[in-house]
């Protein structure tokens, strides 16, 4: 009798010991499954606010370009050179939607922005290329406008949606200057892709913000 009390006092404190040992595993297992969700999501908003910040660079350099360039008072010529820059700050931070972005329907707009930029940059410089120069006092705004929108913004510290209300504003502006350069320009060429640029950038504006309102 009292060497079978002993045995069910063994198996009793195997099994207990076994119980904790599973618990105490579960327990570790599940504090490192929610340390390690923790760490990530922590990597991911840093990251989201290095994008952002890199965005807020593109455009501050951007803004820093087309204000540093000279203007020759020749209308159709200045506002190539000042487009180009504009262009190239939407190309960079598409570019960083694209490697950062997780959104399907950003991602597609960043792409599509980057080929119709790009080709339009390409036909500008070819333009500054062969186009002489005729001088006059008819100059081009300033940028104050712009760089007071960017600063004003609001950042999230989601990729995607700043990249959407970033270049609602990029492109509210890329349209203002085109609007311009229809009533002030006389070349043709430039004329004409002012005039697309206007249809482009104002169904983007839309399609961005609708993007937007479903994603509050």
């Amino acid at each position: 009798m009292v060497n079978k009390m002993k045995l069910n006092s063994i198996i009793f404190t195997i099994i207990l010991s076994a119980s904790f040992l599973f618990m105490t595993g579960c327990t570790n297992k599940n504090n490192k499954s929610e340390i390690q969700q923790r760490d990530t999501t922590a990597i991911l908003t840093k990251t989201s606010k290095m994008d952002n910040i890199e965005m807020m660079k593109s455009m501050n350099n951007m803004n820093d370009k087309m204000t540093g360039i000279k203007m020759t008072g020749d209308y159709d010529f200045d506002f190539a050179n000042m487009m180009i820059e504009h262009h190239r700050g939407a190309i960079e931070m598409s570019g960083i939607e694209l490697t950062s972005g997780t959104d399907p329907k950003m991602k597609t707009m960043a792409q599509n922005i980057i080929a119709a930029q790009k080709d339009e940059i390409m036909k500008m410089e070819e333009f500054i290329k062969k186009h002489t120069v005729v001088k006059s006092n008819h100059k081009i705004g300033t940028m104050d406008s712009m760089d007071e929108k960017f600063k004003k913004n609001k950042m999230t510290g989601n990729t995607d949606k700043d990249f959407a209300t970033m270049m609602i504003i990029h492109h509210q502006i890329a349209v203002t200057m085109a609007e311009a350069e229809v009533s002030n320009g006389k070349h043709p060429e430039i004329k004409n892709m002012a005039q697309q640029m206007i249809a482009d950038q104002s169904k983007e504006i839309t399609e961005f913000q609708s993007w937007l309102d479903i994603k509050k």
